[in-house]
């Protein structure tokens, strides 16, 4: 619905419209945090071939096993050891 109020969006919806917003302003280099989070099996899907035709760069954080294994040419773990990082 193209006349719906961004605050009446669910998760899903508002994780959606900012990328397709920062996508249509082709830039060369993505920052994503959790990305797949709030998105749905078919939006998933979306963002997995965006992703894989998307000609620049673009530097993730995500839990989600399926995104990093397709997406990650490198992985770095950060781990906390006696509350410090």
């Amino acid at each position: 619905n193209l006349s719906q109020k961004i605050g009446s969006m669910s998760g899903g919806e508002k994780k959606r419209l900012a990328i397709a917003i920062v996508l249509l302003d082709n830039p060369e280099f993505l920052i994503l945090d959790e990305p797949t989070n709030h998105l749905d099996i078919e939006s998933l899907d979306i963002l997995d071939n965006l992703l894989d035709e998307f000609p620049g760069g673009f530097l993730f954080i995500s839990h989600d096993r399926h995104f990093i294994a397709k997406h990650a040419e490198r992985s770095y773990y950060l781990t906390m050891v006696n509350g410090e990082r």
